[in-house]
């Protein structure tokens, strides 16, 4: 874990570096799409701390989400942009009795998991949108557009959406 947040802590120094030393940046404003090609819905998604909201699972001509506004991104001294993205992959459900009213609920545990990822750019147009696409095998790409895009796999409409989590150990929210 050490080695891990040291990485981080050099990965932040050499982007702050690199950004500092570019004075003639061009920072966009840019609405957060999501295209969710998995088998559940994500509950919620973040782009350098900047919330997109829920994602649907994508259809055969939908993302699974609309745009949210907006994030500012400025490219670093090479030109290059990596955002640090974190996204609920999975959850887990327990019941919790609500003192007052003696009523079981069931509540959902989230699960997350963060990464850094490089942003490409397409050629042409005006800087509108970031797309963040999420795929089955839990990778994810991170895209800047002029308008939306369409989306990248064309999944079955038969494809069987997991809209339950399976019970959190011992029925209670992990710690």
């Amino acid at each position: 874990m050490g080695a891990l947040l040291v990485y981080f802590d050099l990965f932040f120094g050499m982007v702050a570096v690199a950004q500092s030393q570019n004075p003639n940046k061009t920072t966009m404003t840019l609405d957060l799409v999501g295209y969710n090609y998995t088998n559940h819905h994500i509950e919620d998604y973040e782009v350098d701390n900047r919330n997109g909201g829920i994602v649907r699972v994508s259809s055969p001509t939908s993302g699974g989400s609309g745009s949210v506004c907006c994030i500012n991104l400025s490219p670093g001294e090479s030109g290059a942009i990596f955002v640090q993205l974190r996204w609920q992959v999975d959850g887990c459900s327990y019941t919790k009795k609500d003192p007052i009213t003696g009523k079981t609920e069931v509540l959902q545990h989230y699960l997350y998991k963060e990464e850094f990822v490089k942003v490409t750019r397409t050629a042409a147009g005006k800087p509108n949108h970031l797309e963040t696409h999420f795929y089955p095998d839990g990778s994810v790409q991170v895209q800047i557009t002029e308008e939306m895009s369409l989306p990248r796999l064309k999944l079955s409409e038969d494809r069987v959406e997991k809209l339950n989590f399976p019970k959190c150990s011992n029925d209670q929210k992990p710690e």
